[in-house]
């Protein structure tokens, strides 16, 4: 094969491979953004939904504000001896509204002991007076226990 002949065969053979190489490439960029534009899709969708882990799945509604204020109410006045859905120190308060009477449930935390209300329990344990909270922030608590 005289030179120029082998020249024209490289170079065609060369510009074939590098047309195969540059397809290859474009080919595979084209997939990764798919699977990225996929990947995305399926990271909105699950961002719209809310995130359940380790058991803290909850049908309960959104709390309204009143809820809301009466949640906060309860963390720092009930949570160190009540917890919602279990005995803790004091009794489970989820649900107290159908055991009591909200005048009761007032009355038992001003101390006031014409309420029906229990003030021991069989341990002996006593709940703590709450003559700070109003009866707004007693209803407030009452409704986030609901």
């Amino acid at each position: 094969m005289p030179k120029t002949s082998l020249n024209y065969y490289l170079n065609t053979k060369m510009k074939a491979a590098i047309s195969i190489f540059i397809f290859l490439i474009s080919a595979g960029m084209a997939v990764l953004y798919l699977v990225n534009v996929k990947e995305l899709q399926v990271v909105s969708t699950i961002e719209k939904q809310p995130q359940f882990i380790c058991g803290t799945y909850s049908i309960s509604p959104p709390l309204d504000e009143k809820a809301t204020v009466g949640k906060q109410l309860f963390k720092v006045n009930c949570a160190a001896c009540h917890k919602l859905h279990s005995k803790s120190t004091g009794p489970a308060l989820r649900g107290i509204h159908q055991r009591y009477t909200t005048v009761d449930i007032i009355k038992f935390m001003r101390n006031d002991f014409s309420s029906t209300i229990k003030y021991t329990d069989e341990r002996g344990y006593k709940c703590t007076s709450f003559p700070n909270l109003s009866d707004q922030d007693i209803q407030s608590i009452l409704l986030y226990t609901h």
